[in-house]
């Protein structure tokens, strides 16, 4: 969230005519981004017509800035495998608007917003494992820590780790350790199961499937496409007889935090079909399958809901006091 949004009028004088254009600025990758749209010529534009231009355009240059900060992100990192620039571009659209959405969003929206995501991820994750809570029970008993009647003990106690997992996360992210990955297998299986001693070879193997992921990043590799290798190597690895699934999950929610790509917010049968495309498709072949079901169907929403918002943000009607935007008056040329 972010309490300044980068819409500015830039005046020019071209052929000794003044003009006025509206402007909207990224900083993204050390890099700044921007779009212009004419508001008008000779006086500067007051803030009914500033707000009016925003309300009429301020949507297009924020897709304008979207387009150029995914098609630079997607040809700036390096890739493993053969790339797909068109699902790399949509994964990195997702990101952006995402992040956009944020922006316009208050401290109270932003708070019920990802936790509306979380516990869709905690209910979803544990259906995969034949848990029956439904989705509003899971949030009640998250929020009011009231158990809802006639549930078996074993799905109470899925909720409340899954949960106990995002909290750690949120309270804590940190780079991902072998003692970490430890650490999330003993939640999820509290009460559940008990962790049976893993052998120092798999420890061994894991620290160094980490190792390989860390050192792709610091070579300027994509982290989507290193995050799925490592899932996919992972899950073959099986380096637990129970949790490794549930394990590398978490793992993956902790990986995607610094990044800014947003949590999953896929459903179980999502996720189910996730872990086949792991299970039996080569790397190449499982990056695009896997980014198209994470990102591909949620661009549409999160336009629209971006949309809205820039439209509720400039709407004088609503604002009445809404603080006059900057010009910006760079030396004539």
């Amino acid at each position: 969230m972010k309490k300044d949004i980068y819409y500015r009028v830039d005046r020019r004088v071209q052929n000794s005519v003044v003009k006025y254009y509206l402007m909207r600025e990224v900083n993204s990758d050390s890099h700044k981004f921007h779009a212009s749209k004419l508001i008008k010529t000779g006086m500067p534009p007051t803030d009914p017509e500033i707000s009016r231009a925003i309300l009429l355009y301020g949507f297009d240059l924020e897709m304008k800035c979207c387009e150029k900060v995914a098609s630079f992100r997607v040809k700036n990192f390096r890739y493993e495998h053969e790339v797909n620039e068109e699902i790399y571009y949509l994964l990195e659209k997702y990101r952006y608007l995402d992040l956009r959405y944020h922006d316009y969003l208050t401290e109270e929206e932003y708070t019920r917003h990802v936790n509306e995501r979380e516990y869709h991820y905690i209910h979803e994750s544990a259906k995969t494992v034949g848990c029956m809570f439904t989705f509003p029970e899971v949030v009640q008993m998250i929020e009011t820590g009231k158990i809802p009647n006639g549930k078996y003990l074993h799905d109470v106690n899925e909720i409340q780790n899954l949960y106990r997992c995002v909290v750690l996360r949120n309270k804590n992210p940190r780079k991902v350790t072998l003692v970490l990955v430890l650490q999330i297998r003993r939640i999820i299986l509290d009460n559940i199961e008990e962790p049976e001693p893993i052998s120092r070879e798999k420890e061994i193997a894991i620290h160094k499937l980490l190792n390989i992921y860390y050192q792709r990043l610091s070579e300027g590799y994509h982290p989507m496409e290193q995050i799925i290798a490592l899932h996919k190597n992972f899950r073959n690895l099986k380096p637990f007889k129970i949790g490794s699934k549930r394990t590398i999950r978490e793992v993956v929610q902790y990986l995607v935090m610094p990044l800014g790509y947003p949590l999953t917010f896929q459903s179980s049968i999502q996720m189910m079909q996730t872990s086949a495309v792991l299970d039996k498709a080569h790397t190449e072949k499982g990056v695009s399958q896997i980014i198209e079901q994470y990102a591909g169907n949620k661009i549409p929403k999160l336009e629209e809901q971006l949309r809205r918002k820039i439209a509720e943000r400039w709407d004088l009607q609503r604002n009445k006091h809404q603080k006059q935007l900057d010009l910006y008056l760079p030396t004539d040329n």
